[in-house]
């Protein structure tokens, strides 16, 4: 999803809380700030963490599959060349960047490099195997076996901890879909009461009070959404070596 969607998105929903804060008002100011509080709050905090998240996800991933590869494919023709192409063939667009800034290097130079890209204890401990049986030989497979089991259990673990995480993500949502509903039924099924409480200043400040504590939890929330993570594998900014 590129960014002009991303925040196409945003504006749209910021406009629909907005609007659902107009219609329990009947106050375009209260339309004005809830949708200015929720664009600011979409962008500037919830939009970086959930991109922050999908940017460890994919390295997780493409950890995986990198050392798994490798270390399959070494083990069946014995060639380095063929073993790095075989693991570098599923990369993202950001490691087929460094990727090409390290072509220059030989195969054993470029796995050390990945290292800050791959920047997790299996990698390192990929790398440890590597240097090992570059010095005293043996069956790659063999020697890494303990290292295969364990990536592919951490994998494992992370791809039963998303589907946890997205399963409470979508009962959070609905939970304050609930809660919406019940101020548009106010709104709508006792319109004759209505029209009387939406004059009081204390149902107002009830309104901005619960679309405030809706944009602070969905705050909280995707925080706690992103960083409850296994951090298998993470990598900052990198520039192309030279």
């Amino acid at each position: 999803m590129n960014k002009f969607i991303q925040y196409l998105l945003i504006l749209i929903l910021s406009l629909a809380f907005g609007a659902m804060a107009c219609l329990m008002s009947e106050s375009l100011i209260f339309f004005g700030a809830v949708a200015f509080c929720f664009f600011l709050g979409l962008t500037l905090l919830v939009r970086p963490l959930f991109l922050h998240y999908a940017e460890r996800e994919r390295k997780r991933h493409e950890g995986y599959r990198f050392v798994n590869s490798f270390i399959i494919s070494y083990s069946s023709n014995q060639s380095l060349e063929k073993a790095y192409a075989a693991s570098s063939e599923y990369s993202g667009p950001e490691l087929t960047e460094i990727l090409k800034g390290i072509e220059s290097k030989d195969i054993p130079a470029r796995l050390d490099y990945l290292k800050t890209y791959f920047d997790n204890d299996l990698y390192a401990m990929f790398l440890s195997l590597f240097h090992l049986y570059e010095e005293q030989g043996g069956d790659l497979l063999t020697i890494s076996k303990g290292l295969l089991d364990e990536i592919t259990r951490v994998e494992e673990a992370g791809d039963a901890s998303n589907r946890e995480s997205l399963k409470n993500l979508r009962d959070f949502l609905l939970l304050w879909v609930f809660s919406l509903a019940i101020f548009l039924f106010l709104r709508y099924g006792l319109a004759t009461f209505y029209s009387s409480l939406v004059k009081s200043p204390v149902y107002l400040l009830t309104i901005g009070v619960f679309f405030g504590f809706f944009l602070i939890s969905l705050v909280i929330y995707a925080f706690r959404f992103a960083e409850a993570k296994p951090r298998l594998l993470k990598g900052p900014t990198h520039e192309k070596a030279a």
